[in-house]
């Protein structure tokens, strides 16, 4: 685990900046500010007597993560969720062989699958969509270049006050940059993997336009593998007022084909190759049109209102046969066909987030940010399944034709008193409201309006004794709001569901760290998790792939990480995470695991900087195990995990900078995915991925 963060909360002149600035804030500052030295931001005290009040993340009382802008340009890594892989607690993996649009993010063990139950955000505006067409609250930023992100905060645990809805393992908030040099890139790798890019910055007298174009074409690893993204992001910031206005259009293009997924026992045997397609999958395809417009405002101080409002689309089509069982087939003469499911889906949105930080009664003890947000969002989803992929096809087999109209308001206060010189308390409060009205137009009776709402509290401290100790404790709330599969189910008989409430989740979180001689600093921490009425993907034998609500759930682990700088320019990180996750009502005895949950993960970084004659150099180091994971939730099948590494170098002499990175994967049969479907199936990833860029700058 790797993580450089753009201050030091208490000390340098970014310290008295996040005292109460928003992410927008931070960003502008860091821009003009040589970033210092990698370091994981393990919030809380940092020199006795000289506390610093902060409401972003550094000022929780828990483990949270800053993962700063040259480390995000270091990582060797090309998608916007492939970097999240080095901060512990988390796993990262495809949802479905077709491209990345929506792959899965784990957080402390929760579900990976198109990682809904975390509460995501870019520059304040919710990516997480509400009663979507593959999950209730599906996370996907993958059209978002990793060139075009700033920072990225994740908070492990429902421990903030400031986000709400599908905050059960936490938040994550992305930073797009608001500045860059003006540059042109090229990149080239395995398989056919082209992409190039453009950006232009400068500064007007105060105006400072940030447009980047990008665009790649991958071939892909296996047969019949095919991506293409095209993303055009337009950001303008200005002086208004006595602040300053950010406001940013983007559209992003994107059109894959698929390839299903394989047999572990077919690979192992040899009777596939694990480059092949899936017998059925000729017709698999997904595509995503992508629009938003988000302005954003700041003050120029530190106190003051800070707004967002924003508005978009989403369309959404998809192919696939790896979301129906292997052995079904429309086809009589060819019983390896596979019929196609397909998801096509439209949204439209628009929402609001207005904050204030404020220090009443006593400004160097106490701070307190109050708020509001929202959003409106107007949906169609259609699904069933089709045979040959086609467009009649999706009008005449269709098991779910739902629109969905919902609003989400909600209003937050989050405060912290610095008791003593060595004590901090941080507690919070939201107040949440979601109204959903169904239109189902296949099963008309199952329509109907639902209202629910909820007060989820949140409490940390920290205790320092001495500088070299900080201890923390959290305990919050989380839930997310009923899915419209929930309230409208898709089947003859069924009625409304409108006695539903929102499903909730408590968790609570303690640990240690110590800041010890020589640049070392050792953390840890345990957690534990009580939701009710998860959903999950895997307890329906007739259809695994289907999100179903499995009930109550526990997960009980802790986080150990070692980091230690061992000179100026060379950093060593590791970590080691430990989860246990349990059915906490079995329909089945024994059937108590939820499934697809490592036991244990484990991560090592190494990083490095340094001038060698004329060049500038970086090389970055990672290395990831994932432990076994059960497939059945009796502990009858494991999966054995696996193991990945990467590295990545740069060069940069004036203008000029080159990268050569490399992705290792050395089993044979492991991946990212695996899921029992019948025989047990998996998606499986080259063994050697190479890539390299070069940038020129104008500026």
């Amino acid at each position: 685990m790797k993580i450089k963060c753009l201050a030091r909360i208490g000390a340098g002149p970014l310290a008295a900046l996040a005292a109460l600035s928003t992410p927008v804030q931070v960003a502008a500052a860091a821009a003009s500010e040589a970033t210092q030295l990698p370091e994981v931001k393990v919030a809380g005290l940092r020199d006795p007597g000289k506390m610093v009040l902060t409401d972003k993340v550094e000022g929780l009382p828990g483990q949270t993560y800053v993962i700063g802008r040259e480390t995000l340009d270091a990582l060797p890594f090309s998608d916007a969720t492939d970097l999240l892989r080095q901060t512990p607690g988390i796993t990262i993996g495809p949802s479905s062989p077709t491209a990345d649009i929506g792959d899965d993010i784990s957080i402390r063990g929760f579900s990976s699958f198109h990682g809904a139950d975390a509460a995501v955000f870019i520059d304040g505006v919710p990516v997480n969509s509400p009663n979507g067409p593959n999950r209730h609250g599906a996370v996907d930023f993958n059209w978002l270049t990793p060139d075009l992100i700033e920072r990225i905060e994740v908070i492990k645990g429902p421990f903030s006050a400031l986000y709400g809805n599908y905050n059960l393992s936490g938040a994550i908030n992305i930073v797009t940059k608001s500045r860059d040099k003006s540059s042109a890139t090229a990149r080239a790798g395995s398989y056919g993997n082209y992409s190039g890019g453009a950006v232009y910055g400068r500064d007007f007298q105060g105006v400072t336009p940030f447009i980047a174009f990008d665009y790649l074409d991958r071939d892909g690893y296996r047969d019949r593998a095919r991506y293409k993204r095209v993303n055009s992001f337009n950001k303008i910031s200005f002086p208004v007022l006595d602040g300053t206005l950010a406001l940013r259009f983007n559209a992003s293009f994107r059109d894959s084909t698929g390839n299903g997924f394989l047999s572990v026992d077919d690979v192992e045997s040899g009777a596939v190759d694990r480059r092949s397609a899936t017998a059925g999958s000729i017709f698999d395809r997904s595509s995503n049109d992508y629009y938003t417009f988000v302005a954003n405002y700041v003050p120029k101080g530190l106190t003051g209102l800070s707004a967002t409002v924003y508005a978009g689309r989403d369309e959404f089509s998809f192919f696939d046969t790896a979301f129906n069982t292997p052995t079904a087939s429309p086809d009589p003469a060819d019983p390896s066909f596979e019929p196609t499911s397909f998801s096509t889906a439209e949204r439209n949105y628009a929402g609001w987030r207005v904050q204030q930080s404020l220090t009443p009664f006593w400004p160097e003890r106490v701070v307190l940010t109050v708020g509001s947000d929202g959003q409106f969002d107007d949906g169609t989803v259609i699904a069933g399944t089709a045979v040959e992929g086609e467009v009649d096809d999706v009008v005449a087999n269709q098991s779910r034709n739902q629109r969905s109209e919902s609003i989400q308001a909600g209003v937050f206060a989050q405060g912290q008193v610095l008791l003593h010189s060595t004590f901090k308390l941080v507690g919070g409060l939201r107040w949440d409201y979601i109204g959903t009205r169904v239109i189902n137009n296949v099963f008309a009776d199952n329509s109907g309006q639902h209202d629910q709402s909820t007060l989820t509290p949140k409490i940390g401290a920290v205790f320092t004794p001495i500088r070299p100790i900080e201890l923390f404790a959290n305990y919050g709330g989380g839930f997310r709001s009923a899915a419209a599969t929930e309230l409208s189910q898709n089947r003859a008989g069924a009625t409304f569901n409108d006695s539903l409430g929102v499903a909730k989740l408590d968790s609570a979180d303690a640990g240690v760290v110590l800041r010890l001689p020589l640049g070392l600093k050792v953390s840890g921490d345990v957690f534990t998790t009580n939701t009710r009425r998860e959903l999950r993907r895997g307890a329906n034998a007739n259809n695994s792939f289907e999100v179903v609500n499995v009930g109550e759930t526990r997960r009980d682990g802790y986080e150990l990480s070692i980091e230690w700088q061992v000179l100026e320019s060379l950093r060593l990180q590791a970590s080691h995470v430990g989860v246990e996750a349990q059915l906490r009502n079995v329909a089945v005895a024994g059937a108590d695991r939820v499934i697809t949950v490592p036991d244990d993960t484990q991560t090592v970084s190494a990083s490095w900087f340094g001038t060698v004659g004329v060049y500038k150099l970086n090389a970055d180091f990672f290395g990831q195990r994932v432990g076994r994971r059960p497939l059945a939730a009796d502990g009858s099948l494991y999966d054995d995990g696996y193991i990945r590494y990467g590295a990545k170098g740069r060069a940069t002499r004036g203008r000029i900078s080159a990268t050569l990175g490399v992705d290792y994967f050395p089993e044979r049969l492991g991946s990212d995915f695996v899921f029992l479907n019948g025989p047990v199936i998996f998606d499986p990833q080259p063994r050697l991925n190479v890539s390299g860029s070069i940038r020129y700058s104008f500026d």
